[in-house]
């Protein structure tokens, strides 16, 4: 469940990035985030389980911290497309160096990622067969 959890917070946020095209949304989401909901395949994870992490952007890399033990991920936007794009590489577990690609949005504090490692890029912010979602939020 731990290594669920660390990936799936990952992919929420996260291949280098040293531009971001069409905004300034990479020196937005820069920081400290909470995890206020996590789907996959349309099924929640329960509340009990999100307290136990946090997430923060540092530049182009995830840092997930799980009951104090850090895991971390690469990422890179891109915000001139619609919807926007971020494709995030796994730094450890069976999912490493693999890249899962989604969407995201994005406002003064929130964002909500969806994302999948196979298939096609999510369309929509929604957590369907094969997809994650997931919603941070500013502490």
């Amino acid at each position: 469940m731990r290594r669920t959890l660390a990936l799936l917070a990952g992919l929420a946020i996260v291949s280098s990035l040293r531009s971001d095209p069409g905004g300034n949304d990479l020196q937005t989401i820069q920081g400290r985030w909470l995890v206020d909901r996590l789907e996959e395949n349309g099924v929640p994870v329960p509340a009990e389980e999100l307290k136990k992490f946090s997430i923060t952007i540092k530049d182009t890399r995830l840092v997930v911290t799980i009951d104090g033990h850090d895991e971390t991920m690469d990422f890179k936007i891109d915000a001139s497309k619609s919807p926007k794009n971020i494709d995030v590489t796994s730094n450890f577990g069976e999912d490493k160096g693999k890249t899962a690609h989604g969407i995201y949005e994005l406002d003064a504090t929130t964002l909500s990622i969806c994302a999948c490692f196979k298939g096609e890029r999510p369309k929509k912010i929604a957590s369907d067969a094969g997809v994650m979602l997931m919603v941070l939020k500013r502490p």
